[in-house]
Protein backbone atom coordinates (compact mmCIF):
# COMPACT_ATOMS: atom_id res chain seq x y z
CA UNK A 1 0.00 0.00 0.00
CA UNK A 2 2.81 2.18 0.48
CA UNK A 3 4.57 1.51 -2.35
CA UNK A 4 1.14 2.14 -4.37
CA UNK A 5 1.06 5.50 -2.57
CA UNK A 6 4.54 6.70 -2.93
CA UNK A 7 4.24 5.90 -6.96
CA UNK A 8 0.97 8.06 -6.54
CA UNK A 9 3.04 10.91 -5.18
CA UNK A 10 5.94 10.57 -8.12
CA UNK A 11 3.60 10.41 -11.15
CA UNK A 12 1.59 14.06 -8.93
CA UNK A 13 4.93 15.51 -8.61
CA UNK A 14 5.96 15.24 -11.63
CA UNK A 15 2.60 15.68 -13.91
CA UNK A 16 0.52 17.63 -11.20
CA UNK A 17 -1.91 15.22 -12.94
CA UNK A 18 -4.77 13.60 -10.38
CA UNK A 19 -5.77 11.35 -13.48
CA UNK A 20 -2.09 9.94 -14.40
CA UNK A 21 -1.20 9.70 -10.55
CA UNK A 22 -4.29 8.00 -9.44
CA UNK A 23 -3.87 5.48 -12.75
CA UNK A 24 -0.13 4.71 -11.81
CA UNK A 25 -1.42 3.76 -7.76
CA UNK A 26 -3.83 1.74 -9.41
CA UNK A 27 -1.55 -0.30 -11.90
CA UNK A 28 0.75 -0.66 -9.38
CA UNK A 29 -1.38 -1.94 -7.02
CA UNK A 30 -2.70 -4.68 -10.14
CA UNK A 31 0.84 -5.49 -11.02
CA UNK A 32 2.01 -6.24 -7.45
CA UNK A 33 -1.09 -8.51 -6.60
CA UNK A 34 -0.65 -10.26 -10.00
CA UNK A 35 2.98 -10.72 -9.15
CA UNK A 36 2.16 -12.32 -5.99
CA UNK A 37 -0.22 -15.01 -7.72
CA UNK A 38 2.24 -15.54 -10.64
CA UNK A 39 5.17 -16.59 -8.20
CA UNK A 40 2.75 -18.24 -6.13
CA UNK A 41 3.06 -15.79 -3.24
CA UNK A 42 0.13 -15.32 -0.69
CA UNK A 43 -1.72 -11.99 -1.23
CA UNK A 44 -2.39 -11.07 2.75
CA UNK A 45 -5.89 -10.40 3.14
CA UNK A 46 -5.11 -6.38 4.31
CA UNK A 47 -3.15 -6.63 0.45
CA UNK A 48 -6.62 -7.65 -1.02
CA UNK A 49 -8.67 -4.99 1.17
CA UNK A 50 -5.99 -2.18 -0.18
CA UNK A 51 -6.47 -3.20 -3.38
CA UNK A 52 -10.52 -3.82 -3.47
CA UNK A 53 -9.77 0.33 -2.39
CA UNK A 54 -7.37 1.48 -4.72
CA UNK A 55 -9.51 -0.36 -7.59
CA UNK A 56 -12.80 1.15 -6.02
CA UNK A 57 -11.72 5.00 -4.88
CA UNK A 58 -9.03 5.34 -7.95
CA UNK A 59 -12.02 4.80 -10.72
CA UNK A 60 -14.45 6.88 -8.54
CA UNK A 61 -11.20 9.37 -8.76
CA UNK A 62 -11.05 8.77 -12.04
CA UNK A 63 -15.03 9.10 -13.47
CA UNK A 64 -15.67 12.31 -11.52
CA UNK A 65 -12.34 13.77 -11.72
CA UNK A 66 -12.27 14.28 -7.77
CA UNK A 67 -9.08 13.60 -6.16
CA UNK A 68 -11.39 12.97 -2.67
CA UNK A 69 -11.78 9.35 -3.39
CA UNK A 70 -8.45 8.56 -3.61
CA UNK A 71 -7.35 11.08 -0.68
CA UNK A 72 -10.38 9.50 1.74
CA UNK A 73 -8.89 5.54 1.22
CA UNK A 74 -5.71 5.98 3.61
CA UNK A 75 -8.29 7.19 6.65
CA UNK A 76 -10.64 4.46 5.51
CA UNK A 77 -7.82 1.52 6.39
CA UNK A 78 -6.23 3.26 9.03
CA UNK A 79 -9.70 2.96 10.87
CA UNK A 80 -10.74 -0.01 9.77
CA UNK A 81 -7.54 -1.49 10.95
CA UNK A 82 -7.68 0.52 14.41
CA UNK A 83 -11.39 -0.90 14.99
CA UNK A 84 -9.87 -4.78 14.31
CA UNK A 85 -7.06 -3.90 16.95
CA UNK A 86 -9.42 -2.84 19.61
CA UNK A 87 -9.65 -6.76 20.76
CA UNK A 88 -8.63 -6.90 24.39
CA UNK A 89 -4.86 -8.61 24.30
CA UNK A 90 -4.35 -8.62 20.39
CA UNK A 91 -0.66 -7.48 21.33
CA UNK A 92 0.29 -10.89 22.52
CA UNK A 93 0.60 -12.53 20.14
CA UNK A 94 3.51 -10.98 18.81
CA UNK A 95 5.52 -11.30 22.09
CA UNK A 96 7.28 -14.19 22.73
CA UNK A 97 6.76 -16.66 25.52
CA UNK A 98 9.29 -15.78 27.75
CA UNK A 99 7.94 -11.66 27.23
CA UNK A 100 4.53 -13.10 28.36
CA UNK A 101 6.10 -14.43 31.15
CA UNK A 102 7.84 -11.04 32.31
CA UNK A 103 4.48 -9.11 31.59
CA UNK A 104 1.22 -8.66 33.49
CA UNK A 105 -1.55 -9.24 30.58
CA UNK A 106 -3.47 -6.26 32.12
CA UNK A 107 -0.36 -3.98 30.75
CA UNK A 108 -0.25 -5.90 27.38
CA UNK A 109 -3.90 -5.21 27.01
CA UNK A 110 -3.54 -1.58 27.78
CA UNK A 111 -0.22 -1.28 25.69
CA UNK A 112 -2.17 -3.15 22.54
CA UNK A 113 -4.78 0.14 22.46
CA UNK A 114 -1.88 2.26 21.85
CA UNK A 115 -1.94 1.15 18.05
CA UNK A 116 -5.12 1.82 17.36
CA UNK A 117 -5.35 4.79 19.01
CA UNK A 118 -2.35 6.45 17.05
CA UNK A 119 -4.27 4.77 13.56
CA UNK A 120 -7.23 6.64 14.36
CA UNK A 121 -5.43 10.13 14.83
CA UNK A 122 -4.02 9.27 11.53
CA UNK A 123 -7.46 8.37 9.92
CA UNK A 124 -8.75 11.29 11.48
CA UNK A 125 -5.34 13.87 10.33
CA UNK A 126 -6.10 12.33 7.09
CA UNK A 127 -9.38 13.09 6.94
CA UNK A 128 -9.56 16.68 7.78
CA UNK A 129 -6.24 16.78 5.10
CA UNK A 130 -8.69 14.99 2.37
CA UNK A 131 -11.68 17.51 3.09
CA UNK A 132 -9.58 20.61 3.22
CA UNK A 133 -6.03 20.65 1.81
CA UNK A 134 -4.62 20.30 -1.83
CA UNK A 135 -3.90 16.99 -3.00
CA UNK A 136 -0.24 17.83 -3.36
CA UNK A 137 -0.09 18.86 0.02
CA UNK A 138 -2.11 15.84 1.41
CA UNK A 139 0.16 13.50 -0.40
CA UNK A 140 3.18 14.57 1.25
CA UNK A 141 1.62 14.53 4.66
CA UNK A 142 0.62 11.04 3.68
CA UNK A 143 3.95 9.55 2.95
CA UNK A 144 5.70 11.50 5.88
CA UNK A 145 2.87 11.39 8.91
CA UNK A 146 2.74 7.92 9.69
CA UNK A 147 6.64 7.44 10.37
CA UNK A 148 6.81 9.86 13.31
CA UNK A 149 3.38 8.02 14.54
CA UNK A 150 4.39 4.69 14.21
CA UNK A 151 7.90 5.26 15.35
CA UNK A 152 6.74 6.88 18.32
CA UNK A 153 3.88 4.20 19.06
CA UNK A 154 6.54 1.59 18.94
CA UNK A 155 8.73 3.61 20.77
CA UNK A 156 6.23 4.21 23.46
CA UNK A 157 5.23 0.09 23.61
CA UNK A 158 8.15 -0.81 24.10
CA UNK A 159 9.15 1.58 26.88
CA UNK A 160 5.74 0.68 28.64
CA UNK A 161 6.18 -2.90 28.57
CA UNK A 162 9.47 -2.95 29.95
CA UNK A 163 8.25 -0.56 32.89
CA UNK A 164 5.97 -3.47 33.39
CA UNK A 165 7.98 -6.19 33.26
CA UNK A 166 10.15 -4.51 35.75
CA UNK A 167 7.38 -3.47 38.13
CA UNK A 168 6.10 -6.72 38.57
CA UNK A 169 9.30 -8.18 39.58
CA UNK A 170 11.64 -11.26 38.78
CA UNK A 171 10.47 -14.18 36.99
CA UNK A 172 9.92 -17.65 38.90
CA UNK A 173 12.71 -19.98 37.78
Amino acid sequence: DLAASLIFLGVYAVTHDIAWATAAGMIFGLGHAGWLLVTNRAVQPIQWVSLVLIITLGTATLLTQNALFVMLKPALVQAAIAAALLQPGWLARYLSEDQKARVPHAAIVRAGYAHPAGLFALAAFNLVLALWAAPDIWAVAHVIAPWPVFIGLGLFVWLYLRSAARASGPVAA
